[in-house]
């Protein structure tokens, strides 16, 4: 059975209700309709966006995740939203299934809608779980800035590496993380209960710093003429590779610290856990412009 057969004809039913301009409500009656039309073998996350008018001149865009898909929108080369994601523990994300054999699969109404107003020259990055497992969101905004760079010669964005946890480069963070997680474990050994210390992690949504830090950039360039496919097969490529790299800490593995998945080897060698999580990788580059 090929696993990639639910996905794609969830993703078609999707598509073609959309572009029927559907008026059926919220992108959960979509969802709903596209899933019930989805009687095969099989499961899938789904996401889905579209872009809104709103006030001012700004769109809105709204988003519709169920599970550990999703999306960030990036602004002057800094992140400024990324959508919740959705799991029922580690590494057991909300999906949908073939409905009339698992009737209790997830359904449309699991799914979170979201709203966020967007401007000209926002760069939306979706994905798979296979691209957020692999790349902090520091290294996607980093590829982007010299995607840009690179195909306009202008400058965009703050400096590739500066983002990095406490202004450092994005490799020698992750080789801090893998260090760090030695302690981390000690510390959970000596301390199941985590009444020591809290546990921070996951993904945050931006935030109006966010936003205001990446307004506060000079003026965006114009991303009409940049090619969005190389970056999005760049983005989708450099997943892969850091999945096998043992010298980066990946996001996954950072959650699974954080949530005690880690296998009992990690107590005895801690600097071992770098890498990620190999998988496959969807990413998808869109531009915010003005019609």
């Amino acid at each position: 059975m090929d696993p990639g057969r639910f996905s794609r004809l969830l993703a078609y039913n999707a598509m073609a209700l959309l572009n029927s301009n559907f008026d059926g409500g919220d992108l959960r009656a979509v969802m709903d309709i596209a899933h019930r039309g989805t009687d095969i073998p099989g499961g899938s996350t789904l996401v889905l966006a579209r872009l809104l008018p709103g006030e001012g001149g700004r769109g809105v865009l709204e988003g519709c995740n169920l599970g550990d898909s999703g999306y960030m929108v990036f602004r002057n080369g800094r992140k400024v939203f990324e959508s919740p994601s959705q799991s029922h523990g580690f590494n057991m994300p909300y999906q949908f299934a073939q409905v009339t054999e698992f009737p209790e699969s997830d359904t449309a109404r699991d799914a979170e809608v979201m709203r966020f107003e967007v401007q000209e020259g926002d760069v939306v990055v979706a994905g798979s779980d296979g691209l957020w497992d692999n790349l902090w969101d520091h290294e996607i905004a980093d590829e982007i800035i010299r995607h840009v760079r690179e195909t306009t010669g202008l400058a965009y964005g703050p400096e590739p590496g500066t983002q990095a946890p406490a202004g450092k480069s994005a490799v020698q963070s992750s080789m801090d993380g893998i260090k760090a997680l030695g302690n981390a474990n000690l510390m959970r050994m000596m301390d199941p209960a985590g009444l020591l210390g809290s546990r921070d992690g996951g993904r945050d949504g931006g935030g109006d710093a966010a936003v205001e830090r990446a307004e506060a950039e000079e003026p965006a360039v114009d991303l009409r003429a940049v090619p969005l496919e190389p970056l999005a097969e760049r983005l989708s490529t450099l997943a892969q590779e850091l999945a096998c790299d043992e010298s980066h800490l990946s996001p996954i593995i950072s959650r699974a610290k954080d949530e005690g998945q880690l296998p009992w080897q990690a107590y005895l060698n801690p600097g071992a856990l770098g890498g990620g999580k190999m998988d496959d990788v969807t990413a998808v580059v869109s531009v915010v412009v003005r019609t």
